[in-house]
Protein backbone atom coordinates (compact mmCIF):
# COMPACT_ATOMS: atom_id res chain seq x y z
CA UNK A 1 0.00 0.00 0.00
CA UNK A 2 1.42 3.42 -0.93
CA UNK A 3 2.56 5.65 1.92
CA UNK A 4 -0.19 7.97 3.13
CA UNK A 5 -3.08 5.87 1.78
CA UNK A 6 -6.01 5.85 4.17
CA UNK A 7 -7.46 2.67 5.62
CA UNK A 8 -11.07 2.93 6.74
CA UNK A 9 -13.28 0.22 8.21
CA UNK A 10 -16.67 1.47 9.37
CA UNK A 11 -19.76 0.26 11.15
CA UNK A 12 -23.18 1.88 11.33
CA UNK A 13 -24.07 2.43 14.98
CA UNK A 14 -27.81 2.88 14.73
CA UNK A 15 -30.55 3.34 12.20
CA UNK A 16 -32.87 6.15 13.19
CA UNK A 17 -32.67 9.17 15.43
CA UNK A 18 -30.93 9.38 18.80
CA UNK A 19 -29.79 12.30 21.00
CA UNK A 20 -26.10 13.17 21.42
CA UNK A 21 -24.88 15.70 23.98
CA UNK A 22 -22.24 18.08 22.67
CA UNK A 23 -20.32 19.80 25.48
CA UNK A 24 -18.49 23.09 24.99
CA UNK A 25 -17.16 25.90 27.17
CA UNK A 26 -20.64 27.34 27.77
CA UNK A 27 -22.36 24.09 28.75
CA UNK A 28 -23.99 21.41 26.66
CA UNK A 29 -26.57 21.10 23.94
CA UNK A 30 -28.49 17.94 23.20
CA UNK A 31 -29.14 17.47 19.50
CA UNK A 32 -30.80 14.58 17.73
CA UNK A 33 -28.59 12.86 15.16
CA UNK A 34 -29.10 10.29 12.42
CA UNK A 35 -26.78 8.01 10.47
CA UNK A 36 -24.22 7.67 13.25
CA UNK A 37 -21.19 5.56 12.43
CA UNK A 38 -17.70 4.94 13.70
CA UNK A 39 -14.58 4.18 11.72
CA UNK A 40 -10.81 4.21 11.93
CA UNK A 41 -9.03 6.42 9.46
CA UNK A 42 -5.29 7.02 9.44
CA UNK A 43 -5.01 5.51 12.93
CA UNK A 44 -7.68 7.84 14.33
CA UNK A 45 -11.09 6.84 15.65
CA UNK A 46 -13.79 8.93 13.96
CA UNK A 47 -17.40 9.26 15.15
CA UNK A 48 -19.60 10.54 12.35
CA UNK A 49 -23.24 11.62 12.45
CA UNK A 50 -25.71 13.99 10.82
CA UNK A 51 -27.49 16.56 12.97
CA UNK A 52 -31.30 16.32 12.89
CA UNK A 53 -32.53 19.20 15.10
CA UNK A 54 -36.19 19.01 16.14
CA UNK A 55 -36.91 22.75 16.10
CA UNK A 56 -35.44 26.14 15.20
CA UNK A 57 -33.75 26.54 18.61
CA UNK A 58 -31.94 23.21 18.25
CA UNK A 59 -31.04 24.12 14.66
CA UNK A 60 -29.46 27.34 15.93
CA UNK A 61 -27.48 25.38 18.57
CA UNK A 62 -26.32 22.85 15.97
CA UNK A 63 -25.13 25.58 13.60
CA UNK A 64 -23.22 27.26 16.41
CA UNK A 65 -21.62 24.02 17.62
CA UNK A 66 -20.59 22.71 14.22
CA UNK A 67 -19.36 26.08 13.00
CA UNK A 68 -16.53 25.66 15.54
CA UNK A 69 -16.12 21.90 16.07
CA UNK A 70 -12.75 22.37 17.79
CA UNK A 71 -14.65 23.95 20.71
CA UNK A 72 -16.49 20.69 21.46
CA UNK A 73 -14.91 19.36 24.64
CA UNK A 74 -16.79 16.07 24.77
CA UNK A 75 -19.61 14.16 23.17
CA UNK A 76 -21.91 12.11 25.41
CA UNK A 77 -23.89 9.21 24.00
CA UNK A 78 -26.35 7.44 26.29
CA UNK A 79 -28.10 5.18 23.77
CA UNK A 80 -27.33 1.61 24.89
CA UNK A 81 -27.59 0.24 21.34
CA UNK A 82 -24.91 2.63 20.11
CA UNK A 83 -22.67 1.93 23.08
CA UNK A 84 -22.94 -1.85 22.58
CA UNK A 85 -22.16 -1.66 18.85
CA UNK A 86 -19.31 0.78 19.54
CA UNK A 87 -17.83 -1.59 22.15
CA UNK A 88 -18.03 -4.51 19.71
CA UNK A 89 -16.33 -2.40 17.05
CA UNK A 90 -13.48 -1.45 19.38
CA UNK A 91 -13.00 -5.08 20.44
CA UNK A 92 -12.97 -6.40 16.87
CA UNK A 93 -10.51 -3.76 15.68
CA UNK A 94 -8.24 -4.43 18.70
CA UNK A 95 -7.90 -0.77 19.58
CA UNK A 96 -6.40 0.41 22.84
CA UNK A 97 -8.79 3.05 24.13
CA UNK A 98 -9.44 4.58 27.50
CA UNK A 99 -13.10 4.64 28.52
CA UNK A 100 -14.20 7.85 30.24
CA UNK A 101 -17.27 7.67 32.50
Amino acid sequence: MPLGEKIAVSIDLIVGTTPFEFWHEFGEDQINVINSMVFVESKKLVLSCEAKPIDSNKLSYAKSIFRNPDQITQTVITDERILERFARYVITTEMNLTVVN
